[in-house]
């Protein structure tokens, strides 16, 4: 029997069969990447950043793609990382329901998350990259 303060909540199921997972993760690094933003060019960036803060592109890290208009549950991926730093990407389009600042370190249980700009977009803005180079420096102490 339901009272009149219990509230049901819907809870939606999502499909996630266009996400491509790559990489090995062996450094507990996550990254997730929008599948409208792998030009040559940003993938480029990607692997810089990456070297930049010494994880190797295929060994060290999980590379997410996924689709903007599709999107995902991270914690159903079944992956065992500590941080996770998303490009371009909102927390609803994940599976999260949080806010959060952009280029801000959130922690959370075991975890810290890092949300920032499309890969695209820290191509041409220099200040967007340095804020991301140090929130990465924080995030990795």
């Amino acid at each position: 029997m339901f009272l009149e303060r219990d509230i049901l909540f819907d809870i939606p199921t999502i499909e996630s069969t266009n996400t491509q997972i790559l990489g090995n993760g062996a450094k507990g690094l996550a990254i997730i990447l929008s599948a409208n933003d792998l030009s040559m060019e940003c993938v480029t960036l990607c692997k810089n950043i990456m070297n930049a803060i010494k994880h190797d592109f295929d060994q060290d890290i999980y590379r997410i793609i996924v689709h903007p208009e599709q999107p995902i549950i991270i914690n159903d991926l079944n992956l065992v990382y500590r941080r996770l730093v998303v490009f371009g990407l909102k927390p609803q389009d994940i599976g999260l329901n949080i806010e959060y600042v952009p280029n801000f370190v959130l922690s959370m249980d075991a975890q810290d998350i890092l949300f920032t700009s499309l890969l695209s977009t820290l191509n041409k803005e220099q200040s967007l990259k340095t804020q991301l180079w140090n929130s990465l420096q924080l995030m990795l102490k």
